[in-house]
């Protein structure tokens, strides 16, 4: 059953097959699969790999200027909690002999949440700002 659905739960084999979640789990082990856990990734647009190339580039030659560059920036960034964005990778197995190393891509921002901002410098928060929908180019990020 895992060969034809390898994301089927040890439940759905017990409820398909008849025979016990235990007994399942004993012969998938002995044909040594494992259920890997999958990943969330953020989907990259096809530009996405040259323009990080570029920023690590310049990064590391503002390094070799001042080795203790970072410590003059203020690192900034959000998050937006959804409700139409919950993944429980909990429930979410890939049963394989070898770890295929699994991913799921997710989408941005569901119907309703909320965004939390948040600016740090030298170790230390800055600021952060709750706000009740997306942030975009029309609102300031900052409070």
């Amino acid at each position: 059953m895992v060969v034809v659905n390898p994301s089927i739960s040890s439940r759905q084999i017990e409820a398909e097959s008849g025979i016990s979640r235990r007994r399942a789990l004993s012969v998938l082990k002995k044909h040594k699969f494992r259920p890997y856990t999958i990943r969330k990734q953020q989907q990259l647009l096809p530009t996405d790999p040259e323009r990080r190339l570029d920023f690590c580039n310049w990064y590391l030659q503002q390094i070799e200027q001042d080795q203790l560059f970072f410590k003059n920036i203020i690192w900034t960034d959000e998050s937006y909690v959804s409700s139409a964005g919950i993944f429980n990778r909990h429930n979410k197995h890939y049963w394989s002999e070898d770890n295929p190393h699994q991913t799921v891509d997710v989408q941005n921002q569901g119907r309703f949440g909320f965004t939390v901002w948040c600016a740090l410098y030298n170790n230390r928060i800055l600021a952060y700002q709750l706000y009740d929908d997306n942030l975009n180019g029309q609102r300031s990020k900052f409070p």
